[in-house]
């Protein structure tokens, strides 16, 4: 099944055993000893920051040098990223890097997506 970004399709190449999850989620925490305090009991401010998401990286196969060509000229470029089964975002292309030619006739790419929205 096709994925596509800003409407340049591509097939996802199994790497590993499972499927990329899609833009892992985290919160930032930052722990900080209170300044000017005396206590015994040293005192701490916690402070519980904005979500952030891990990049989302796959490798890529798509059927033409136009193709290829098209998702490397998108790199820092803005895109609805969808993959199979519906789900879908706004995602920043922060890499494509090209890899071997795949057999006769698949071109091979390294993609890097930061989510936006």
């Amino acid at each position: 099944m096709s994925w596509s970004f800003a409407g340049i399709a591509f097939e996802r190449v199994l790497t590993g055993d499972s499927d990329p999850r899609w833009f892992a989620q985290d919160i930032a925490v930052t722990v900080d000893v209170v300044a000017g305090d005396v206590s015994a009991v040293p005192r701490q401010y916690v402070d519980i920051g904005a979500r952030q998401y891990e990049p989302l990286e796959l490798d890529a196969a798509v059927a033409s040098p136009a193709v290829r060509a098209a998702l490397i000229a998108a790199v820092g470029q803005q895109g609805t990223l969808v993959r199979p089964g519906g789900q879908s975002g706004t995602a920043l292309l922060v890499r494509a890097d090209p890899l071997a030619r795949q057999g006769g006739t698949y071109y091979r790419l390294r993609l890097a997506f930061r989510f936006v929205s």
